[in-house]
């Protein structure tokens, strides 16, 4: 009675059904592969609803993500970024400041 005094009628308070739940999930979709530029807001029950559904699409990319046993090779240009401005790197193993090999060591 009261959403129809504030002319509120076609608030929803019910779940999402199933086909409005595939409707926000390829709208979703379709916006993290850039199809669509922008995803319009309606009213909180929709974004409580596309939250859910970007989980959902998460959680499908990690089930999808082969697991990797060892770590990616270097890129070539990796840890060189000081040698390309010129900038001579140091070496800390060999410098013994303080008396340790490695920031942390303890001197005896």
């Amino acid at each position: 009675m009261h959403d129809s005094l504030a002319n509120r009628t076609s608030i929803q308070y019910e779940a999402y059904t199933p086909e409005q739940r595939q409707a926000a999930y390829d709208q979703v979709e379709a916006y993290v592969e850039g199809k669509i530029p922008e995803m319009k807001v309606v009213n909180v029950r929709q974004i409580h609803e596309t939250f859910r559904q970007f989980k959902e699409y998460v959680l499908k990319l990690k089930e999808n993500q082969p697991v990797r046993a060892v770590a990616p090779e270097p890129e070539e240009n990796e840890g060189k970024g000081m040698a390309k401005l010129g900038v001579e790197g140091r070496d800390f193993k060999s410098e013994k400041a303080g008396g340790g090999e490695y920031v942390g060591d303890l001197d005896h």
